[in-house]
């Protein structure tokens, strides 16, 4: 408790820091440096996924958007938002017991399809798959518009399954895309069976997307798989379930 009320302290005093200092770089201490370095290393270290960021080289977003993330998971843990029951927790493992997307012969129920922009409720924007790619690591190198940190397979028979999205914003004014406050659960569906996407703080992680956007503009966002390099050779299909306010709602990709 100690330790996690110094970690909020400390990241909202970068977010007060940014807010002050505009795009001037934050200044703190070797000792809270650290603590937020570790944090976003422990977000990405449960899918073994490499970075090359320290927190000099955090871009503004980014450090506001990790401030985000760590209030929003203080305020769930804190019980002001509606925890899951341990029959949803027990719903959302894989057979083998592992935490994450449903296995095959998932008793799971799913709403009719929808599109992602309707099962998120969005109802200025349309979001859209544009298509998949398989690499060994994304991006190819960092890149400040989408973040500073690269994501590659934990292992050497694995591969990274990217899938791209096209936001678009159908509304008649300037609007943000906000999903990182919606906290929605993305699973996909890959030849008829279920896996967990990679938790990132990629900006452009559909999961935690959150972007202004002009009117019929549109921005690019991605949801990241590790895969064997077996399944990656051998794909039929893919498909995409959506979980928000208690319901999984199937997505169609085509």
């Amino acid at each position: 408790m100690v330790k996690r009320g110094m970690m909020l302290l400390m990241l909202l005093t970068c977010a007060l820091g940014l807010c002050a200092c505009s795009s001037e770089q934050v200044s703190i201490s070797e000792e809270n440096e650290q603590k937020v370095v570790d944090y976003a290393s422990n977000v990405l270290v449960e899918h073994d996924a490499n970075h090359e960021a320290t927190i000099r080289s955090f871009s503004e977003k980014e450090l506001n958007r990790i401030v985000k993330l760590d209030l929003l998971a203080a305020v769930e843990k804190a019980g002001l938002n509606e925890e899951p029951t341990e029959e949803a927790e027990a719903s959302d493992e894989n057979t083998d017991g592992s935490s994450g997307s449903s296995g095959e012969g998932s008793q799971d129920s799913e709403e009719p399809s929808k599109t992602i922009a309707e099962a998120l409720s969005l109802n200025d924007f349309d979001i859209s798959f544009t298509g998949y790619d398989v690499v060994d690591q994304y991006p190819e190198e960092a890149n400040q518009d989408i973040g500073t940190f690269i994501i590659s397979p934990g292992s050497s028979e694995d591969k990274l399954l990217v899938l791209h999205f096209n936001v678009f914003n159908a509304g008649a004014d300037k609007a943000v895309c906000d999903i990182l406050n919606i906290r929605p659960q993305f699973r996909l569906v890959l030849n008829d069976k279920k896996h967990s996407f990679l938790n990132t703080l990629l900006l452009n992680d559909l999961t935690i997307f959150d972007s202004e956007i002009e009117a019929g503009a549109s921005d690019e966002a991605v949801l990241i798989a590790e895969i064997s390099n077996e399944k990656a050779e051998n794909i039929s299909s893919i498909g995409m379930i959506v979980k928000t306010n208690g319901e999984n709602i199937k997505v169609s990709l085509e």
